[in-house]
Order: C-alpha cells, then structure tokens, then sequence
C-alpha cells in the first residue's frame, strides 16, 4: 500500500512536470507568434506609411508654392543624396528604401515625427526647370537673427516667403535667439553677412550679390555646424536659397542642387532645339526667325552651366527674360 502510494506520487509530479513544461512551451509559442503577427503588421505600416508620402511628394509635385501637412504613424524618416551618382532616395523606420528619381528634396536628414509639414516652389532659370519640395517636422524653428538695421529688408523677405505655418521668428540678440530655441528639436538659425557674429548656435549665413538688392537673385551661403564651417557655396533664386536653408549642411544641399541641373540642361537643349525647329518652319525673310537668334545664342551659353556658375546663368536668365518679352512685343512665339 505504501509503495503504491509511493507511486502515485512520483506519477503526480511527472504530470505536473509534463503540464509545466507543456504549458510554457505552448505559452512560448503564442508570444512568439504574437511578436511575429506584431512586427508583420509594423512592417505592413511602414511600407503603406512609404507608399502614401512617396505618392504625396510626386502629387505635390505638380503644385506650385503650396503648403500642406501630412499625418503619419509617427516613426523615423530620413533622407539622403549620394553626390557620387546623384541619387535620391528617403525611408522610414522598418521599411526598405524609396528612391526619388526626379523629386527634389531639401529637409532635415533624420527626424521623429507623425506630422510632416510640405512647401513646394518653383525653381526657374528663367524657365521653369523642377519644382522643389521642402520638408520639415512640426518641432522644427527658422529663427531669422537679425541686430541692425542694415538687412532688416532681407531679413523680413526670408520671414515673410516662408509659409505662415511653420514656425518661425525673429531675434535680435543671444538672449533672444536662446529663448526662441527653446524646447525645439530642430531648428535653423539664419542670419545675413555679419549679422551672425555672436552667435553661438549651429547657422546658415547668407552673403547675397552685392551688386543687385535682390535677395533671391544669386549668393552664398555657409554652414557653421558645430567647430565646422563650410566654403562658400552658391545659391541662385528663391527655391535655390531655401534649398539651402532647409538643408541641414552643404553636402545635401550641393547634392540636391545638382540633381537639379541635370533636368536644367535637359530642359535647356529642348528650348533650344524648339527655336532651331521655329526657325526652320518660319523661313528666310521672317522678322520672328531673326528675332529668335538672340535668345538661341543665350541658351547656347547656358549649356552645361551648374551651381558653381551661378554668377553667369543669373546674367544670361535676366538675358532670356528680355529677349523673351521681345519676342511678345513682336508677337513672335515666346521661348518659354
């Protein structure tokens, strides 16, 4: 009785044993199949979070100077521009790579956010070459730092073109700029010529063309990124000199830009090859096919002319735009 006893024990900690085992086998797997289903459907998100903002940027491609916000699961987005072969691409956390064969993108390298703010301009050398696309987090500051009276009329330009929906500000001395920054993750501290000094934030310094006062004619621009301070580096029109400011440095920005004169060169051979075509089908002794050589003869000196040549192609556009207002006064066909 004793041992049968006995037995029955040892035979009741064996199922105990059996069922704990059993039990933590089966509640293993349902955690892993949870986990799995779990990131199944994180990839799942991110690769629609992908497809919707790759299909918003080609959309808002075809606006011009519009502003739009987009909401997001938040997760990380990061962009990138490899200046070797000049290819674009962006992602998001979790999901593969999408790549930007025609968009022009200026924005922060990396951020967290479920809220993208979007601006598009046109850039245009006189033509319209691409439309540029500006992208921004909620918690991103441009921070106008201003002192003196001297550039008060730039500096109200820059804050008045950027979108009333992004924020921005101005400031006039550490104190301020300090207090502006406050509790922002992103920011871009912008400042004119020597309107910098003192400051001790990250900044991008604008030196416009010293002939002209037009801001958004043609410039430079420098990066100060902690110890690192950039070269000069070129800016020409509006959407050029706020591709700069959205940039967090110059390797994006020069990167982008060249992307940029790949389709200006295309575009510049069309206009060029539609006045050879003009002046074919007018014939000799039409007053259009004469009219149409000047403008032929400034597209020929445009080719093949980049950021570097900035100081040219904004003498040759204003060139064009002249010989384009020519040609409506003669009421010949107008180059673009």
């Amino acid at each position: 009785m004793l041992r049968h006893s006995k037995k029955s024990a040892i035979e009741i900690q064996f199922n105990w044993i059996f069922v704990l085992i059993a039990g933590t086998v089966i509640f293993v797997f349902i955690i892993s199949l949870i986990l799995s289903q779990k990131k199944s459907v994180d990839i799942q998100v991110s690769q629609d979070v992908l497809r919707q903002l790759a299909t918003n940027i080609k959309g808002k491609q075809q606006l011009s100077n519009t502003f739009s916000q987009m909401e997001t699961p938040k997760t990380t987005f990061t962009f990138t521009c490899d200046p070797a072969d000049l290819t674009s691409d962006f992602k998001i956390s979790g999901s593969q790579r999408e790549q930007l064969p025609l968009e022009i993108i200026f924005a922060p390298k990396e951020f967290n956010t479920q809220t993208l703010n979007i601006w598009t301009l046109d850039f245009a050398v006189p033509f319209t070459v691409t439309r540029f696309i500006y992208i921004t987090p909620p918690n991103m500051i441009f921070v106008i730092y201003n002192k003196t009276e001297q550039y008060q009329t730039q500096s109200r330009l820059i804050y008045n073109t950027l979108p009333s929906n992004i924020t921005k500000k101005f400031a006039s001395t550490p104190a301020e700029l300090d207090k502006a920054l406050k509790g922002y993750t992103h920011y871009r501290v912008i400042c004119i010529e020597n309107e910098c000094n003192g400051v001790t934030q990250d900044y991008i310094r604008i030196t416009p063309n010293t002939l002209s006062s037009d801001l958004f004619g043609y410039g430079t621009v420098i990066y100060r990124n902690g110890a690192s301070i950039s070269s000069n580096i070129n800016y020409i029109g509006a959407a050029s000199l706020f591709g700069a400011i959205f940039s967090d440095d110059e390797k994006y920005y020069t990167c982008e830009m060249s992307r940029a004169f790949k389709q200006f060169e295309i575009k510049r051979s069309l206009h060029q090859k539609r006045i050879e075509l003009l002046q074919t089908d007018l014939g000799n002794g039409n007053i259009c096919q004469f009219v149409l050589t000047p403008p032929s003869v400034i597209l020929t000196n445009m080719k093949d002319k980049g950021l570097a040549d900035a100081v040219d192609l904004y003498d040759f556009s204003n060139q064009l735009k002249n010989a384009n207002t020519d040609l409506t006064f003669k009421g010949c066909p107008l180059i673009y």
